[in-house]
This record gives C-alpha cells, structure tokens and sequence, in this order.
C-alpha cells in the first residue's frame, strides 16, 4: 500500500460516522444515503493530492464532504422525502451526545429540523455539531469567524423553538 492509501483509510476510520452524519442531513431518501456516502469517498480519494497543507486535514476533508453533499442534493432535491427513522441512531449521534440526555426522537426530530435549513444554514449546524471551533468552520465555509458567530447563533435559536417540545 503507498503512503496515499494508508492516509485515506485512516480517514475513512477515524471519519466514517462524520461522514454519514453529513450525508444524512444532505441525503433525503434513505437509498440515497449510500450513494452519497460513495460519492464523498470518491471525492475524497481523488482530491488526497491536492491538499496542500494551507488548513488542517479535517477542515480540508469537511470542505469536500459538505461540498459534494450539497451538490448531490441539488440533483436530488425534487425526490424530497423525509426517511430518518430507517437510518441506524448510532449514524446520528456525535461523539458528544450522552445518551441519558438526548433520546432517540429528539434525534430524528433535531435531523429532520437540519434538512429543513438553508443549505449555508445545514453546514454550519453540522460543523457545530462535530465540535469544531467557530475558526474551522471559517475555513470550511468561507465565512469571517464573526460571521458563523451570528450565523450559528440563528440557527440554534430557530432549532431551539422548533424542538422545544422535546426538551425538559
């Protein structure tokens, strides 16, 4: 194995439920999510040699990620269907979730809310929900840290409203 295939499994093995958690929200009909998740993949493997160390490898690798999302979900949009509930949980959650807090409903709900974003709005939500600081997700989305401050602000307070009957 040459040195690109070693950096792209591990990758994939540190990554792959980060993936599937960003092509979840992108990926609107279960039978998609599979197809979405080959295509970041693909993206990912045939853009190794253009990293060009200017960002870190994970802002680098999101940026792919959300970008071949979105372009996905522009050719898929007009088959719209809510399908959450067929997707394992364990895709769903992040590393920072605690099961006692967050239940399974909320989960889907706080999804299915996402993919009701803008598509600005979606990455950025996800981004956060990964745990990067407000200056990764800059050099992912291209935005002024200052900017995904106000930006993500937003967004939680609109999710907060919607999901509020899910809270204690």
């Amino acid at each position: 194995m040459n040195q690109k295939e070693v950096q792209f499994r591990e990758l994939i093995e540190e990554n792959q439920n980060r993936f599937y958690r960003i092509c979840r929200v992108y990926a609107y009909k279960a039978s998609d999510l599979d197809d979405l998740y080959q295509e970041v993949l693909i993206q990912i493997w045939q853009s190794l040699d253009k990293f060009r160390e200017e960002a870190a490898l994970n802002t680098f690798i999101y940026r792919i990620a959300i970008n071949t999302a979105l372009n996905f979900n522009k050719k898929q949009k007009k088959n719209k269907i809510q399908s959450l509930e067929t997707i394992p949980n364990t895709l769903l959650k992040t590393e920072n979730d605690s099961k006692e807090e967050i239940s399974d409903e909320m989960i889907i709900e706080l999804y299915q809310q996402i993919q009701n974003l803008k598509e600005e709005e979606k990455s950025l939500i996800l981004l956060h929900l990964e745990g990067l600081s407000y200056q990764e997700m800059a050099s992912v989305t291209g935005y002024s840290v200052n900017l995904v401050g106000v930006k993500l602000n937003r967004i939680k307070k609109r999710l907060a409203k919607k999901l509020k009957n899910y809270t204690k």
